[in-house]
């Protein structure tokens, strides 16, 4: 099977949904980033449930999920069947932080020594 990523954001987080049959599912909303944004329908199911847990609206994070296709009297459905979840803000924030206290030292050779020629890749 396919799998697939997107950035997005999260739009809205619904409550999950418990059959008589035990099955359950949780289901979000997110909002697509590219030049026309989509709202897309995407389900948690069973245990991938508990991943919805941690996201907020306006959340930014990248998606991995599977396509899943079905026809039901004569129709057909198409549904987004999400399976992972990252944080992008935390990721940044992560980087951020980590650029901002790396010392200058480590990136800027402690000496340059303009006169040797030889040296130089070029």
């Amino acid at each position: 099977m396919a799998t697939f990523e997107m950035d997005c954001v999260v739009v809205k987080i619904m409550d999950t949904e418990t059959f008589p049959s035990g099955f359950s599912k949780r289901n979000i909303v997110v909002k697509t980033e590219e030049r026309f944004p989509q709202d897309i329908l995407v389900e948690f199911l069973k245990d991938n449930a508990k991943m919805v847990e941690p996201l907020k609206e306006g959340m930014r994070i990248k998606l991995s999920f599977d396509l899943r296709g079905r026809e039901y009297n004569g129709r057909y459905f198409v549904s987004v069947a999400g399976w992972k979840v990252v944080n992008l803000d935390a990721v940044e924030e992560t980087q951020d932080a980590a650029i901002a206290s790396e010392p200058v030292s480590s990136v800027l050779p402690t000496e340059i020594d303009i006169e040797d020629d030889e040296n130089l890749p070029f």
